[in-house]
């Protein structure tokens, strides 16, 4: 596997796990509709 194909694996990886967690957080309630969030709160809630 070349270096290029691990990084973007990698920041494949980390996309999913982002919308996995932000799905979590909608359905759970935690994020209502209308809510504004920020880039920089979710990576500090993420704890990406």
């Amino acid at each position: 596997m070349s270096l290029h194909t691990a990084e973007g694996e990698r920041s494949s990886s980390q996309t999913v796990k982002a919308q996995l967690a932000l799905r979590d957080l909608i359905l759970s309630g935690d994020l209502k509709p209308g809510d504004r969030i920020s880039e920089l709160s979710i990576v500090d809630r993420l704890g990406m």
